[in-house]
């Protein structure tokens, strides 16, 4: 992976993590599906483009979307399991993956930035995303690169399979292929699909060519036995205009047209969607014929892998 995608502009991400997540920017960090929502819909921006930027440079120069929508990624893939992030990284660097784990004071005098599992009830300090580069199947460890340059050696990093096993937060792989889009005019809804290392991957999108703005999205994953819904977003100042019901609409007709009625039609809702968006969430939910499910405990289990936060859970039989 290039230091391009590995570093970017954190200033840039910062900020449209921010407005993504409805965060004021003196809010540190944002989530995972966040950062993939941002360089999918928004793209990277190098840190040419905005040198020596930090969290509390002053106002942004002009057309730095221009810049980091060159750079949008193709795909991104929610991972549950420790399986599922070996078979990642496998096609690294072609599909990056970044996971969040939390940290505790161990971090802080891990040697050679070796992670290994905190004594119990040890106090977590905050959660951390790392991207996470290699499996070392030797060691039985995984290699990672952090933002901290000063830290472990230049940022990198290893942790071992039991700590990455039992404290796995959140992970995406990320297919780091840009996107490409018609030069025409006018509104086009776009169809596209990627071999991935844990399934084939379906993306819809609306794209506006005016204006070069991916600006609503579904991302499906079609597993052996099952069709996810990985992610279903539309950019805030289009809510409410029937993008969402557009999507939906697509969907259906993938699963009628492409995927076939085989397979049953399973989500999970991120925790940040989940608390401010229950009512479109249900109308969604209600369109696609998904049962939703809350999760009231501290953690739960999804494709056999306990986790943390509790979301909501969807989830249908298969089309008839």
């Amino acid at each position: 992976m290039s230091d391009d995608w590995q570093i970017g502009s954190l200033a840039y991400g910062h900020r449209r993590g921010a407005y993504i997540e409805g965060n004021s920017l003196d809010t540190e960090g944002c989530y995972l599906i966040t950062a993939c929502r941002l360089l999918f819909g928004w793209g990277y921006l190098p840190d040419a483009a905005w040198p020596s930027a930090t969290m509390c440079s002053g106002a942004e120069p002009a057309g730095l979307d221009e810049v980091a929508k060159k750079r949008r990624c193709s795909t991104y893939l929610r991972v549950d399991t420790i399986e599922d992030a070996k078979c990642c990284l496998a096609a690294w660097p072609v599909f990056g993956l970044q996971a969040a784990f939390p940290v505790t004071h161990d971090w802080f005098y891990a040697d050679a930035g070796r992670i290994e599992l905190p004594p119990p009830n040890a106090p977590v300090i905050g959660t951390h995303a790392v991207d996470v580069e290699r499996f070392l199947v030797e060691e039985q460890r995984f290699r990672f690169w952090t933002a901290w340059r000063d830290w472990g050696k230049q940022g990198y990093g290893t942790m071992s399979a039991d700590f990455f096993n039992a404290n796995l937060k959140e992970a995406w792989s990320l297919h780091l292929g840009r996107q490409d889009f018609p030069s025409v005019r006018g509104y086009h809804c776009l169809y596209r699909r990627h071999r991935t290392p844990l399934g084939l991957s379906h993306t819809i999108s609306l794209y506006n060519g005016g204006e070069d703005d991916v600006f609503a999205w579904a991302v499906l994953l079609e597993r052996k036995s099952v069709l996810d819904l990985q992610d279903l977003f539309v950019k805030p100042p289009l809510r409410r205009k029937g993008h969402a019901a557009k999507l939906v609409q697509e969907i259906r007709r993938l699963r009628r047209e492409e995927v076939g009625p085989r397979l049953p039609l399973t989500s999970s809702v991120h925790r940040i969607d989940a608390d401010r968006f229950a009512a479109p969430i249900a109308k969604i939910a209600y369109r696609l014929g998904l049962e939703l499910c809350e999760s009231t405990l501290p953690c739960f289990q999804y494709h056999g892998r306990e986790l943390q936060g509790g979301v909501l859970i969807a989830a249908s039989k298969p089309s008839a």
